[in-house]
């Protein structure tokens, strides 16, 4: 099941990537997170109201397709957040013949002696092979494009990214062994911070939306964890860490509880491949920018918004560096560095592309990257209702708690918003495992081989899968499964291998306790 994710806005210069909010931060979005409009409160209608799963989810899935037909460019941000399992990342190496396409194209862009000469004095915990996994879970990065040069685009992309690199996490030694261009990935964590810090960068509290949706991990005393700034990008906020968990492990609890995976882990990577190539309304991603996808209309021209790097450097950090009269500081540093990555990995800066940022204004609502992707209540009237309320939720282009790529995000916006109980049909709705593809193996020569059974095409209806098991089901010799509690197994094969068709099935279930089954074969 693929799973979504999230992104964040810049902080300072050793930036904090905020999301779109109304926290008093540098960059934060001045577009409020909730709307003020009036609404009936629960507590005032009198009866709770049942509504059919089968008729919310055809509701919900009316509503995207108006949704994509208005606005094109909703399909293009969906693609964009589609992630790799985990499975597959952990079989990613350094040259594997299965890495994913978009990893062998990067080898070959960047080795790892040449990732050694860009960052020579970044912090160990960056290596060449978390690189290759951060880039590895996000297949929009450095994928192949039909109608254009793939390779030349992955080039601008990495220069990009490593340009970014530098300002956010570089040393900045002016006289230093290396030059600054060389200095980035010098810090894995926010200076002045550590893993026994507690209360920081957590909108922890239950009365608001941010603690009840992304609720903060503790210490065992009690005291909240903090979401200081760690990884190439520095990501910051319990929110924040809360939807790239949810892009990662499909489960939000599981960074908010383990902040310190984001620096000690091939997450240190992927979380700026994250911010990379996520959405960020009305903001477009800097995929979209660099790749030729977002065209501006009229209002972004207005604005001084144009394609280009420079638009990148108000995407992440536009509240502190952009719209002055002149560049400041951080800005010329990122051009500096953008110009040493561009010619290190022979990339051509077209003539007269904006590279600073200087002079132009905020991305608005005007923007034709404002899309809806988010849930909120929809605060119509509707008289065929006694009480008059809607019982729907809409897509707004702000902030919410819930996504329109989520799974099951529509039907918990409906039970936060409106005193309702979703009824199942006849029969119920229950999760669909599947199994794949039936899969026919040689018994190997020598050793043994494995076989990947993927059941990551499953999918939850009512609620998110939260269960995989997979389990040998023929009445032959057992054989290994490995990480049979996860979407992908893997069966390992001995030499002794007879020719039988074995049998696994895949059941999954969801967090409503709901469960189904499906079937795959080996066969002789």
């Amino acid at each position: 099941m693929s799973k979504q994710s999230r992104w964040f806005l810049k902080v300072g210069s050793i930036s904090l990537l905020c999301f779109l909010s109304t926290v008093p931060v540098y960059g934060a979005s001045s577009r409020p997170i909730t709307a003020d409009k009036p609404r009936q409160d629960k507590a005032s209608v009198k009866e709770t109201r049942q509504l059919k799963r089968s008729d919310v989810v055809k509701e919900r899935d009316a509503i995207i397709a108006r949704e994509r037909k208005r606005n094109p460019v909703f399909d293009l941000a969906e693609k964009a957040t589609k992630t790799l399992s985990n499975i597959k990342i952990d079989a990613i190496s350094i040259l594997g013949k299965e890495n994913p396409d978009n990893v062998k194209r990067v080898e070959r862009i960047i080795n790892e002696s040449k990732w050694d000469y860009i960052f020579p004095e970044r912090s160990p915990e960056y290596t060449y092979l978390n690189f290759l996994k951060g880039i590895g879970k996000y297949p929009a990065l450095c994928q192949s494009y039909p109608d254009r040069d793939s390779d030349a685009i992955c080039r601008r992309a990495l220069a990009t990214m490593f340009a970014h690199f530098t300002q956010e996490t570089g040393g900045h030694v002016s006289k230093g062994e290396h030059p600054e261009w060389q200095q980035g990935l010098v810090y894995v964590r926010e200076v002045g911070w550590n893993e026994k810090s507690s209360g920081g960068y957590g909108i922890c509290s239950p009365d608001v939306w941010q603690g009840r949706a992304f609720p903060c991990g503790k210490f065992p005393n009690g005291q909240y964890k903090s979401y200081f700034g760690r990884g190439a990008k520095q990501l910051s906020y319990n929110f924040n860490y809360g939807f790239f968990s949810l892009s990662v492990y499909d489960d939000v609890k599981t960074l908010l509880d383990a902040p310190q995976l984001v620096a000690d882990t091939w997450l240190n990577l992927a979380s700026a491949a994250f911010f990379y190539v996520y959405p960020q309304p009305p903001k477009p991603n800097m995929l979209s920018v660099m790749d030729g996808t977002w065209v501006p209309n009229s209002k972004d021209l207005s604005n001084g918004l144009e394609p280009g790097f420079g638009v990148t450097t108000m995407i992440i950090n536009g509240g502190v560096e952009c719209g002055g009269n002149e560049e400041i500081e951080q800005s010329r540093n990122r051009i500096k560095y953008f110009k040493a990555m561009t010619k290190e990995l022979g990339v051509t800066i077209p003539e007269g592309e904006k590279l600073g940022c200087a002079g132009m204004q905020q991305f608005d609502s005007g923007s034709s990257a404002a899309i809806n992707i988010f849930w909120e209540e929809d605060w119509g009237y509707n008289p065929s209702n006694p009480d008059g309320l809607s019982y729907r939720c809409q897509l707004v282009s702000y902030q919410t708690a819930y996504n329109a790529f989520i799974e099951g995000d529509y039907i918990r916006c409906l039970t936060d918003k409106f005193d309702v109980v979703i009824t199942d049909d006849i029969g119920g709705m229950k999760p669909y495992a599947n199994a794949g593809n039936d899969i026919y193996v040689r018994p190997p020569y020598y050793s043994t081989s494995k076989v990947i059974l993927d059941g990551d095409q499953s999918k939850g209806y009512s609620s998110p899968i939260k269960e995989w098991s997979w389990e040998q089901v023929d009445l032959h010799d057992k054989l290994l499964i490995e990480k049979k509690k996860q979407s992908m197994a893997a069966i390992t094969v001995p030499s002794s291998f007879t020719e039988k068709e074995y049998e696994f099935q895949l059941e999954v279930t969801d967090r409503d306790g709901k469960s189904s089954a499906d079937k795959a074969a080996i066969p002789a």
